[in-house]
């Protein structure tokens, strides 16, 4: 049985508009009854053989070969989280007169910071 259309992305090059994005927790994934078309769309799916799957990989032109070496100089990035923090008025309207993303270089200042502390604190 051949997957239906619609699993696919191609063709699609335009960015989705944010207002069609919709966040789900793992409850509500968890709880969601699935169509029979969906069903039907699993279904095709776990009937593939590996070999299916590796022959339509292949045919896909967005499922690229995976380079390795394109993570070399890779760097973690740390997951922001919302703070609310009191500052003086001249440290706001200092970073915010460098324009758009003064929240940002205040961070950047922050985790400059940290970083000197921490290494003031290593034995030498």
């Amino acid at each position: 049985m051949p997957i239906p259309s619609g699993l696919s992305l191609h063709g699609k090059e335009d960015e989705m508009p944010e207002k069609h994005i919709v966040t789900r927790s793992w409850d509500d994934l968890a709880n969601t009854v699935l169509t029979d078309d969906q069903k039907a769309q699993l279904a095709a799916l776990e009937a593939m053989s590996d070999e299916e799957i590796q022959r339509r990989v292949a045919d896909d032109p967005d499922a690229a070969p995976f380079d390795p070496a394109l993570w070399v100089d890779a760097e973690l990035v740390s997951l922001k989280i919302p703070v609310s923090i009191r500052l003086d008025a001249e440290i706001v309207a200092y970073f915010k007169a460098g324009g758009p993303g003064y929240q940002s270089r205040i961070n950047s200042v922050l985790a400059n910071y940290v970083r000197a502390k921490q290494r003031e604190q290593k034995p030498a």
